[in-house]
């Protein structure tokens, strides 16, 4: 009985010491984690590495290691000679230097050196034999994401790395990686929304083909669902009323002085003064926090406009008329509001809107007025410069923005008590 019981406490003993032992030593993937290095070899033909080995690190005594270097192989490298030396070739993590020599200069050219590091250990698993890889490039590529909650960049709006989530091959590196300066200001291009390149540099090196295609969009457009607009020709309609009549015909007067010139006349040339007044909803889109938004805007203005140029029928369609120009306007608003809700937590409302602004530019279009008056619907192309003072409604303060010079395509439909309007600009 003494005899049995003796025995089953060896064999306990024993077991606890292989689970113990087995414990310490990985069964495989002694030789460490497969390494990558980057060099551009700008400062001369020598590379150097130095790392320890991660593989067995709580390596058991029992347990021997006999490290060397097996081979190496280069693409497109010149015959290079690699040197690689251990602190002590027997440890289970021992330091491993490695020394190359004959590597090319030219920082561009795609090549790779692949360093293998061989490791026989003999344990209770018996003999084990692994490679170590250590890749060695003087290419470098940069993957990229963007972070949660960036989907989109407002015209203007400056592109920050930290929107960027970046990778690099070989790995480690992300910190060299940057934004090019010429890509560092979100474009909309053409107007609306667009799609942009943003490339990258690395130690300050911007890299061919490498970039990154961000959506970029500009609050320049409106679409009137609902609106009204009181001009000249509405005024006159009113002369029953007296108050209304009064401004109809102090408009009336001045204008009609004007188109009555004589120089105009023999220059075939109109002049038009139109003083209005509008209320809008519409609807728009940008970009605010990070992400795309829809919201709806309300505003009331008040202004004249005015043109000074040839409005001349088609000869073959009369409806069809021609035009080309001056054109300007002193516009007052008496009513900006925005209707969004939060995105990420920030009220994309905007605090601020132009009371006032002036505007004198050239144009060209085509318009149709297949009803004589009623109903008139335009097209134009418009260049010109653009002042607008500002109102920042948390601070109550004022801006005197600098003259903005544009271009952009005006589409617009008039009729007897509204108007529908659409705005793309090219060039902002």
């Amino acid at each position: 009985m003494f005899k049995r019981f003796f025995g089953l406490a060896i064999l306990l003993l024993v077991a606890s010491c292989s689970t113990v032992f087995a414990q310490k030593l990985k069964y495989n993937g002694f030789s460490g984690t497969a390494r990558s290095y980057f060099d551009s070899f700008t400062s001369g033909t020598t590379f150097r590495a130095e790392f320890d080995v991660d593989g067995d690190v709580n390596g058991n005594s029992e347990a021997q290691y006999d490290w060397w270097l097996q081979a190496y192989s280069t693409t497109n490298f010149n015959v290079v000679e690699c040197k690689v030396t251990f602190d002590d070739r027997s440890k289970a993590s021992p330091h491993i230097s490695i020394e190359v020599l004959g590597m090319p200069e030219d920082q561009y050219a795609m090549a790779n050196l692949y360093i293998y590091i061989a490791v026989v250990r003999s344990s209770s698993y018996g003999n084990q034999c692994e490679i170590l890889s250590v890749h060695l490039t003087n290419r470098i590529r940069i993957y990229y994401s963007l972070k949660p909650g960036v989907e989109c960049w407002a015209d203007g709006q400056v592109v920050e790395k930290d929107s960027f989530i970046f990778k690099t091959d070989p790995p480690g590196y992300e910190s060299d990686v940057d934004i090019d300066e010429d890509s560092r200001i979100a474009s909309a291009g053409m107007g609306g929304e667009s799609h942009e390149k943003v490339y990258f540099t690395f130690r300050g090196q911007r890299l061919r083909d490498n970039y990154a295609t961000i959506t970029v969009i500009e609050n320049s457009w409106q679409l009137d669902i609902a609106g009204a607009k009181i001009d000249r020709n509405i005024l006159k309609a009113m002369d029953a009323i007296e108050n209304a009549g009064k401004i109809a015909d102090r408009c009336k007067s001045v204008t009609d002085k004007i188109q009555k010139s004589s120089l105009l006349k023999k220059a075939k040339v109109e002049f038009n003064i139109n003083p209005y007044f509008t209320a809008n909803i519409g609807t728009k889109k940008d970009c605010c926090n990070g992400l795309p938004v829809f919201f709806f805007n309300a505003n009331v203005h008040l202004g004249s406009e005015f043109t000074l140029g040839a409005h001349f029928p088609c000869p073959n369609f009369p409806p069809l008329h021609f035009d080309f120009g001056i054109q300007g306007a002193l516009d007052m608003t008496l009513v900006d509001a925005n209707i969004t809700s939060n995105v990420n937590g920030v009220n994309c409302d905007y605090d601020v809107f132009a009371p006032m602004s002036l505007d004198l530019g050239l144009y060209v279009g085509a318009s149709l007025d297949p009803l004589e008056g009623l109903v008139t619907v335009g097209v134009k192309g418009i260049g010109g410069v653009h002042w607008d003072f500002l109102y920042y409604a948390t601070n109550n303060s004022w801006e005197s923005k600098e003259p903005d010079l544009y271009l952009k395509l005006d589409v617009e439909a008039n009729y007897l008590v509204g108007h529908a309007h659409w705005q793309w600009n090219v060039l902002d």
